[in-house]
């Protein structure tokens, strides 16, 4: 009994030093779990959802951290929904639970934001965002693709795509399959050439995929359109491609082939 109690007023003390608005739970076994949370630093409102899954931002700021209250919790979801957001560097990194970012009214995503969240496979990037730095989503393993609009104008050193290869070369490696979604005149689709990197053009040919989802991944069933070449991730919307059975019917072109 002592040892819960003194873990309680442990969490409320670090809660009272942030001035956090925050909901927690004994499992019954001296655990003290935090369920929900809230915040305003810097001018940034922060919530943390009752279910502990969702980490919404709003406001207008520069998101840093050291000044993250929100980094005592366990999330699998960040929206940011503010106005002029600034996410400095290694805001959010190696956040091991976190499995979607989606970055509506975000200005800028700083140095190492999201590096190494291994979790990672779903990145929405909004029109507001007009510079990725340096490794922003580095070693984001479980990432197969992003779409990012033509306001993104600057994208740094291994922004995306790309890992430390530990057990093999013990470097940086680029990912394989990975595929960037852009028009053919951006920012995106320089560094895709300058880093060898998969892409597909957004303003293209016209090309439709027919897909089953199965099991949390996706088959391919379908293709229609007029590439020859065409560049299918490894995942879309997150969800793993459990295969590429593609029928021939659909097919346009007799030397259709599936790249990687």
């Amino acid at each position: 009994m002592k040892r819960i109690i003194s873990f309680a007023l442990c969490v409320v003390m670090i809660f009272s030093c942030f001035a956090v608005s925050a909901a927690a739970v004994d499992d019954g076994e001296g655990i003290i779990i935090v369920t929900a949370g809230s915040g305003t630093v810097d001018g940034i409102d922060w919530v943390l959802d009752e279910a502990g899954g969702t980490l919404t931002f709003t406001g207008s700021g520069t998101i840093r951290p050291v000044n993250g209250e929100w980094n005592m919790f366990t999330y699998e979801k960040i929206v940011f929904d503010g106005e002029d957001i600034i996410i400095d560097e290694s805001a959010f990194n190696s956040k091991a639970d976190l499995k979607s970012v989606v970055l509506n009214g975000v200005k800028s995503v700083g140095f190492g934001a999201f590096y190494g969240c291994t979790s990672l496979s779903s990145v929405k990037i909004g029109d507001s965002v007009e510079a990725v730095s340096d490794y922003a989503f580095f070693d984001c393993t479980s990432l197969g693709s992003v779409r990012i609009p033509e306001t993104v104008t600057s994208i740094g050193e291994y922004a995306f795509g790309y890992y430390y290869d530990f057990e093999d070369t013990g470097d940086i490696a680029a990912k394989a399959g990975f595929v960037i979604e852009a028009c053919a005149d951006s920012a995106a689709k320089a560094y895709c050439d300058e880093n060898d990197i998969g892409f597909f053009d957004i303003n293209g040919a016209a090309h439709f995929f027919g897909y089953e989802e199965c099991d949390g991944g996706i088959t391919l069933t379908s293709f229609s359109g007029e590439a020859e070449d065409v560049l299918i991730p490894e995942k879309i919307d997150g969800l793993l491609l459990s295969g590429r059975n593609i029928s021939g019917t659909h097919i346009a072109h007799s030397n259709f082939r599936i790249m990687p």
